[in-house]
């Protein structure tokens, strides 16, 4: 972005906010959590401490340094035209998909999802038209929880609810985490 203030000035140099310090609370709680207590509750603790951290990342940090910019805005409503448009001109919906694989080779990647259990569906989250602006700190809240409840879903539970698509998740994180070029 071309404003000259400078990533550190527009994020209020990184100070901790309100919902960076309730999602360490949280973390402290899980963490200090009796053996006793149950699984579900910690795993309520980690899904709000994750929840707290996103509205910290997405409306401290992001929305300063990108999604404030008259850039980034009109760049993302001419891609909202060209969606509105049957995706003209290589327009694309906002979407995550919890899969290392490159774009170009998906449906391979599909096929291997079925021994696990595991749609196309289940591993991809897209912010629709009618869902709002990506831009928007309220539409786009609305996504990221959206991504946070299916990736949460997808470490917690599985087919029978016995945490069987958590090794697919675990392995794809690996994946991502060994590029080097990213």
């Amino acid at each position: 972005m071309t404003d000259g203030k400078g990533a550190l000035v527009e994020m209020k140099q990184c100070k901790a906010t309100e919902d960076l310090k309730h999602g360490f609370r949280k973390i402290n709680t899980f963490e200090t959590a009796k053996s006793l207590d149950t699984k579900k509750l910690k795993e309520d603790l980690a899904f709000d401490s994750a929840e707290f951290f996103l509205k910290h990342e997405q409306n401290y940090h992001l929305q300063a340094i990108v999604y404030d910019h008259p850039e980034f805005q009109f760049a993302i409503d001419n891609n909202d035209l060209g969606r509105q448009l049957w995706n003209l001109l290589g327009a694309k919906d906002p979407s995550l998909v919890f899969n290392a694989a490159p774009m170009i080779t998906r449906d391979i990647e599909v096929r291997d999802l079925e021994p696990i259990g595991l749609t196309e569906k289940d591993v991809n989250v897209t912010m629709e038209l009618e869902q709002g602006k990506l831009y928007k700190p309220e539409d786009r809240m609305t996504y990221v929880v959206e991504i946070l409840a299916q990736y949460h879903k997808l470490m917690t539970q599985g087919r029978d609810f016995k945490g069987q698509f958590r090794p697919y998740m675990i392995q794809q994180m690996q994946v991502i985490s060994a590029w080097t070029e990213a």
